[in-house]
């Protein structure tokens, strides 16, 4: 921050514009310069322009009293002596001050103070302080209301008014004040006006960075102690552990995965069967159904044989809903007329009243006419006298209301005399009552501050006391801490004396072991029974995959057979169903043929024959069928029940041979599978061939049968499993013996550690216990101090707070006793400051009173006068008005007129409406009469073709129930069947073909589940049930499991105990060089480092205030030799 410029104008004793340019020649080149001149000369005021542009304060204002003293301004006026207002030069009527600087951020801004009386006068009252900051680069305003451009202002400076008055502006003896300054605080101030923070970072970081190395290097430590490798003897342990558990995963391994298989196979079966099942209950399912729909199938032939009748049926139906419709026009014709009728008479008679209203609206109108005119000269005599009765009341009004708001003043005058006058008496008596009090208000801003710092000494007291208390109970706690953990510090020396004699003693149990003979052991009978599982494997495999080509052979063998089967039935099928078609074809003709001779043409022919007449188809003169029935109708039944006969006969032979062709088709998918897997059985035997003869054993399984060698691998392996049982008890034994000497040596460890921490607590307790010592000595003496110092101040108090037990009340609360004095003191200058306001006030009334009175008796007068000439003009006005009545009834005349002429003309509207009304109704009865004419013929035309459409139908009913006489059918049942539409018929058609094609295809499905679960039985390889085989899978489940966490953990150890050795070397090297680290910067700590940054600050600002004392003091001795 800089200053370059300051200016004002009637600032103090500086009269006019006046303005110091220290950016500009002369000044800008002399670096130091003094001020000097004779005393109210100036010097003091271009500081207080400095201040009062930049924060609206300066120094002697800000010491001078603030409460309880008021100075006069002008006339009544008064302003406190904190006022900035006191520095506008006497006789100005406005003033300014404006500062140029040079802020933090290195930009230039102009602030400005600004001040005036009201009117800019001088006997005005001084108005508000305005201030304003300027960007000077781009003219830009900052800040809105003036507590804004001093936030602004401090913002750019990087000062406040206090640090501003006491590092760049002392004010007078105030230099020795600062240099005699707190260290923290003199710092504090140096490193805000130099900028540099530099310091106190660096003591910071200088703090935090030996306390992050020495954590590195705690951290470090640690993980040394916490990265010992296992000794030479357990890591031997470890490995011969692993490696137990892993070969003996592997053989759990093996035999589990022979049960899994065996498992699968039993999963397999239960399924096979499940399916097996579910297809037998599905064809009962489908053959039930499809039984159940027998009458449903003969409903369906029964609706389809009647599709013939639905024209004849919708014919009738057309018909009906005809009549219907023209029934319903009829009678909808009939009313239509009826009310026709009735309109005509009722027009008829509304057109003759509609002529007698004209002829009397008419005469009305002549008769009213003299009435009219009488009417209308009392209306004017009225209008004329109506304006000047509205001037006469809006007189008396006003002069009403004015009267009545003279009086009111008048009163409340008088009511704010007394209210006036009982406050200045109750202010007066209150002064007097409260006169001990004087002293205590007109010094307040005296006795405030005693007060002030008495409550903040009794509050350091209090909290010095409390502070005191704390550390005796600290240290208290640190006395009982001490005697705590030097008993546990024996204790836990005691215990790691047991646990030595423990480790010993486990170790001793440890010796009796040979761990290299017993891995050796180990190794000699794994490998003799690992070669022993292959060769069992190898065999089980070629033995497996022999009887799976044996199988594969004689299944297809069977599948052949069954393909050759079902060919011949196929060829049977075929030409049974060849020959069937071929009848049923020729039925079908023959029925076709004996139809056309029965049909009703024929019928209606023979019936027109005639003795003797010729036959008009084939001429022949006798007629011998003209009578009766002819023998073709009977020839007609028998063919068509030979036709459905053939027709079933070729369903079921359809049915036949799509059954033979799945299963043919079925038997040589599965002749093909078969090639398939015999080709890769072949393929895969000589592998398993080449692997036998490969291994050592082979040579000695020669001489034992294929079916014992089984049963010798079993034998060997039970032998082999028994000396490894032996074997695992005694590693058990060593591994338990291992367990408890590795238990004992971290039991010891963690003693040993539990020691050495014991120890160390014991130390630092030691330690803590010497510093709460310290520390309450310290308290008590700096309480001494504090108590001192409060009671000088409350010395001071005893010339102003009179009543002898007043100190223990303010010990009691002492802010609570400040405010209730500050209280009593603002009470008694507003009490003082009341008697004068309201003596003042009651002269001002007595004036007012008097000239309201007199002005309230003028007002009445007005009143009278103008209540006379009302009353007047009312009475005229009445007696027109009473005339006007009389008249027309009181109505207008031209409303009158108006009235009579619409009268006439509505009713000449309503008699041609009326007129209108009568043409329109006798159209509408001629057209309804037409209407009922046009509707009977159509009526008649559709009864006709119902009674042809019933007749036709009846026939049809007749020729049906002839053709099948022992199913009759009537108009209902025909209605019944007919109200299947075609969507139904097709619905129907297809649902029963799906029943049909569901038997069948349930019942191949069945024969193909059976096959499948016959072939999978075969294939079984072992002999276990189901449960021995689970039962056997969860315990080598088990052991497996156990075996592969033995595994796991042993190798989980031997990895880590890597780690910790590769870890363990670069540890060493790590600590090493951390520790020179965090010795360089624990010196640093020593010399420059600190928490708050204080140490190095205060050291470095210490060189900075020496730096800047011998500038100043070579420079006042140049200004003294001038």
């Amino acid at each position: 921050m800089r200053i370059l410029a300051i200016r004002g104008r009637n600032i103090a004793s500086l009269a006019g514009e006046f303005e110091l340019r220290f950016h500009k020649e002369p000044l800008a080149s002399t670096g130091l310069f003094a001020i000097c001149g004779p005393t109210g000369a100036g010097k003091s005021t271009l500081l207080d322009a400095l201040c009062l542009a930049l924060y609206n304060n300066t120094p002697r204002l800000a010491k001078a009293s603030a409460r309880g003293v008021n100075l006069p301004d002008v006339g009544v006026e008064t302003v406190t002596p904190r006022d900035p207002g006191n520095l506008l030069r006497r006789g100005a009527g406005e003033g300014y001050a404006e500062v140029d600087f040079v802020g933090n951020d290195g930009i230039r801004y102009r602030a400005r103070w600004e001040i005036r009386r009201a009117r800019s006068k001088t006997t005005g009252k001084l108005q508000n302080v305005e201030m304003s900051l300027l960007r000077l680069s781009d003219n830009q305003r900052l800040g809105g209301g003036r507590s804004e451009v001093q936030r602004e202002i401090e913002q750019r400076l990087g000062l406040s008014f206090e640090q501003f008055t006491r590092a760049v502006l002392l004010a007078q003896n105030e230099f020795s004040t600062f240099l005699k300054a707190d260290d923290d605080e003199r710092a504090q101030l140096l490193q805000t006006l130099t900028g540099l923070e530099v310091y106190e970072t660096l003591s910071k970081r200088a703090h935090e960075r030996a306390n992050v190395e020495q954590k590195s290097l705690e951290v470090l430590r640690r993980q040394l102690g916490d990265q010992q490798p296992l000794a030479a003897e357990r890591r031997d342990h470890w490995e011969l552990a692993l490696t137990a558990a892993k070969s003996e995963a592997a053989e759990l391994q093996r035999r589990k995965t022979e049960l899994d298989q065996h498992l699968r196979w039993h999963q397999s079966w239960d399924a096979l069967q499940q399916f097996e099942r579910q297809a037998g209950q599905a064809l009962l399912d489908a053959r039930s159904l499809q039984q159940a729909a027998v009458p449903r199938q003969a409903y369906f032939s029964r609706a389809e044989t009647v599709q013939d009748a639905r024209p004849l049926t919708a014919e009738i139906e057309r018909a009906a809903h005809a009549i219907a419709r023209a029934r319903q026009a009829a009678t909808d014709a009939e009313r239509r007329l009826s009310v026709a009728q009735h309109d005509r008479r009722q027009a008829d008679d509304a057109s003759a009243q509609a002529q007698q209203a004209v002829a009397l609206a008419e005469q009305a109108q002549i008769a009213a006419q003299p009435d009219l005119d009488r009417a209308k000269a009392l209306d004017t005599e009225i209008g004329v006298l109506i304006p000047a009765h509205q001037a006469a009341a809006e007189a008396q009004n006003e002069a009403r209301k004015t009267e009545a708001e003279a009086r009111r003043r008048l009163a409340e005058k008088q009511a704010e005399r007394e209210r006036a006058r009982a406050a200045r008496q109750t202010a007066q008596a209150w002064l007097a009552e409260h006169e001990a009090l004087r002293r205590l208000a007109e010094e307040w801003p005296r006795w405030d501050l005693v007060l002030d710092q008495a409550a903040g000494l009794q509050n350091d007291a209090r909290q010095n006391q409390r502070l005191i208390a704390d550390h005796r109970r600290e240290q208290t706690d640190q006395q009982q801490a001490c005697a705590r953990l030097s008993a546990a510090l024996t204790e836990a020396e005691t215990a790691l004396g047991a646990a030595e004699t423990r480790l010993q003693a486990a170790g001793q149990a440890l010796v009796r072991f040979d761990p290299e003979a017993l891995a050796a052991r180990r190794s000699e009978l794994e490998s003799q029974r690992d070669p022993l599982i292959v060769a069992e494997q190898a065999w089980r495999t070629l033995a497996a995959a022999l009887d799976r080509q044996q199988e594969l052979a004689r299944e297809t063998a069977g599948a052949r057979e069954r393909s050759a089967r079902a060919e011949e039935d196929l060829a049977r099928i075929l030409a049974e169903k060849s020959a069937a078609v071929a009848r049923w074809e020729q039925a079908e003709q023959s029925r076709a043929l004996a139809e056309a001779a029965c049909a009703d043409s024929v019928e209606s022919l023979r019936d027109h024959l005639r003795d003797g007449a010729p036959c008009p188809v084939c001429g022949a003169t006798e007629h011998p069928y003209a009578a009766g029935d002819a023998p073709s109708r009977a020839l007609l039944a028998r063919l068509k029940t030979e036709a459905e006969s053939l027709r079933k006969t070729v369903a079921a032979l359809d049915r036949q041979e799509a059954a033979t062709q799945a299963h043919l088709t079925a038997s040589r998918q599965r002749l093909t599978e078969l090639a398939d897997e015999q080709r890769e059985s072949s393929a895969a035997i000589q592998p398993h061939v080449d692997r036998w003869n490969a291994h050592p054993l082979a040579a000695e399984c020669d001489a034992i049968p294929p079916a014992e060698r089984p049963r010798e691998f079993a034998a060997r392996q039970r032998a082999l499993q028994q000396q490894l049982s032996a074997l695992a008890a005694q590693e058990t034994a060593w591994r338990q013996a291992a367990k408890a000497r590795d238990a004992a040596q971290a039991a010891r460890d963690q003693i040993h550690r539990q020691q050495a921490g014991a120890r160390d607590a014991s130390s630092a307790a030691q330690a803590k216990l010497d510093r709460a010592a310290h520390t309450l000595q310290a308290a008590a003496a700096r309480l001494d101090e504090i108590v001192a110092r409060r009671d000088e101040r409350l010395t001071e108090l005893e010339a102003v707070l009179q009543p002898p037990d007043w100190r223990e009340r303010w010990r009691a609360d002492p802010l609570a006793y400040h405010q209730d004095r500050r209280e009593q003191a603002a009470e008694w200058t507003r009490q003082h400051r009341a008697v004068e306001q309201q003596q003042s006030r009651l002269a001002g009334l007595d004036l007012e009173i008097e000239n309201l009175s007199a002005l309230t008796a003028d007002k009445a007068e007005q009143l009278r006068r103008a209540g006379e000439e009302f009353a007047r003009l009312d009475q005229l006005l009445g007696r027109k008005r009473s005339q006007r009545k009389t008249v027309l009834g009181g109505r207008t005349a031209a409303d009158w007129a108006a009235e009579l002429a619409k009268a006439v003309s509505e009713s000449k509207a309503r008699q041609q409406q009326q007129d209108r009304a009568k043409q329109t109704a006798a159209q509408a009865q001629a057209s309804a009469e037409a209407v009922i004419d046009q509707v009977r013929r159509t009526l008649d035309a559709s009864e006709q073709a119902t009674a042809q459409a019933d007749t036709a139908l009846a026939d049809w009913l007749a020729r049906f129930n002839a053709a099948h006489p022992d199913d009759r059918l009537d108009a209902a049942g025909l209605q019944t069947l007919l109200a299947h539409d075609r969507a139904w018929l097709a619905r129907e058609r297809e649902a029963l073909r799906q029943l049909t094609d569901a038997a069948r295809d349930a019942e191949t499905t069945l024969r193909e589940r059976q096959a499948r679960r016959e072939d999978h039985e075969r294939q079984r390889a072992r002999s276990e049930s189901l449960d021995e085989a689970q039962a056997a899978h969860a315990r080598l489940v088990a052991e497996l499991e156990q075996a592969q966490q033995r595994a796991t953990e042993a190798e989980l150890t031997l990895r880590q105990d890597d780690e910790r050795r590769e870890r363990n070397s670069a540890l060493q090297a790590d600590i090493a060089a951390q520790d020179a680290k965090t010795e360089l910067w624990r010196k640093l700590d020593t010399l420059i480092g600190s928490g708050d940054g204080k140490k190095f600050r205060n050291y470095a600002q210490g060189f900075t205030l020496e730096i800047l004392l011998g500038y100043a003091n070579r420079h006042l001795a140049d200004l003294s030799r001038r």
